[in-house]
């Protein structure tokens, strides 16, 4: 069996008042991956993945395990693949020094959530159950799109729980801050809240 880790990287941009996330472009836009070492946890690939993707060193606290992909279509070389989705709040805006990985910021466009960075723009369009992945992903321009989907869903039910996702913000931030990050994943405008 093999295992694959993808990370789903979500920042702010206090300048914008954006949320974004990192994408890596590898023959198609799609989340960074990494695979899971012998010798660490699915978290501890994670953070290494963070810190060579941003150079930002983390603990535990920034990275939470979303969702398992293990449908039987998924196959790497061979063998039976299993994907594990986290998604890891950084609480510093990342400068990224490499033409493979991107911010793209989210937004609502027909009430459905888009990523966006200059002229490339992605859907994320509803997709009903975990069965349908592989099938979405031969066509879609976003590989792992299920993924996004289903954590800007995930994120926008926590928001009246445990809203983990204002760990974008780092240690302080401001209401209005606080109101941008949710008013992205409610899909509303800022004066709405």
């Amino acid at each position: 069996m093999h295992i694959k880790l993808l990370n789903i990287m979500w920042c702010y941009d206090r300048e914008a008042e954006q949320v974004k996330v990192i994408l890596e472009h590898d023959a198609a836009w799609q989340l960074p991956k990494t695979n899971l070492g012998q010798a660490e946890s699915g978290t501890e690939a994670i953070l290494r993945l963070t810190e060579q993707v941003t150079g930002q060193v983390l603990d535990a606290g920034h990275v939470e395990q979303l969702t398992t992909l293990s449908h039987p279509t998924l196959v790497h070389a061979g063998e039976r693949e299993v994907i594990l989705v986290y998604m890891t709040y950084l609480p510093f805006y990342p400068t990224l020094d490499t033409t493979v990985h991107k911010l793209f910021t989210l937004r609502t466009s027909n009430s459905k959530y888009q990523l966006y960075r200059g002229e490339v723009a992605f859907s994320l369009t509803a997709i009903a159950d975990e069965a349908k992945y592989h099938e979405v992903n031969k066509t879609s321009p976003l590989v792992y799109e299920y993924a996004l989907q289903y954590a800007c869903r995930y994120i926008k039910r926590s928001l009246e729980q445990m809203p983990l996702i204002l760990k974008i913000l780092g240690e302080s931030f401001t209401l209005r801050e606080a109101r941008s990050v949710y008013a992205s994943f409610l899909q509303i405008k800022i004066n709405q809240l």
